[in-house]
């Protein structure tokens, strides 16, 4: 095995974390191109296991659940549909991460990533103080819930090219069948 696997054109060591975050960081700011992700996240797997490698056989942890990462006391990474895109960045600065948009009602409506703005506000030159977030939100995500897995996430994530997932509760609906409630938003790198 080779200990500096490749990343692009840069060597990542697997035991700096930092280094990792930092190439998981740049596939990301690749002009949206997210074709590189796929070799990242084998190393995020292999750094992750082998740090959990002392809590037993066939304990690894990427068979925890993403519950473990939400905290239901925690303020969640929210915009309304009502908020404009500049409301959206705002949140997103704060929260260090996606924010998702829900309704009025507290359902969830769509994610609004870093990659959205860039392409959809940044490069088209709109203006953030007068264009809804829902105009430029990815629509209907794919979610997880609590009890997802952290392998399952991470699957989803590299097959479908993304660096956040929302995880949501499956409430009924009055009308239209079950609803999804955000319960929160995890990042690629916190699994």
């Amino acid at each position: 095995d080779d200990p500096q696997p490749r990343f692009s054109d840069v060597s990542v060591d697997l035991n700096n974390m930092e280094e990792i975050i930092s190439a998981v960081h740049k596939a990301a700011a690749n002009g949206g191109e997210l074709e590189g992700l796929g070799k990242i996240i084998p190393l995020l797997t292999q750094l992750r296991d082998t740090s959990m490698a002392g809590f037993g056989a066939g304990y690894t942890s990427m068979s925890r659940s993403l519950g473990v990462l939400i905290d239901p006391a925690a303020d969640r990474p929210v915009v309304f549909s009502r908020d404009n895109v500049r409301s959206a960045c705002q949140a997103m600065a704060r929260y260090r991460r996606a924010v998702l948009v829900e309704d009025d009602d507290g359902f969830l409506l769509g994610i609004v990533t870093p990659t959205d703005i860039l392409k959809k506000v940044i490069n088209e030159g709109i203006s953030p103080d007068v264009t809804a977030v829902t105009s430029v939100m990815t629509e209907n995500p794919d979610t997880a819930t609590r009890e997802t897995t952290f392998k399952d996430a991470l699957h989803m994530m590299h097959d479908n090219k993304y660096l956040h997932v929302p995880v949501v509760a499956i409430v009924p609906g009055l009308l239209g069948g079950p609803q999804k409630r955000a319960l929160g938003c995890v990042d690629v790198v916190e699994i």
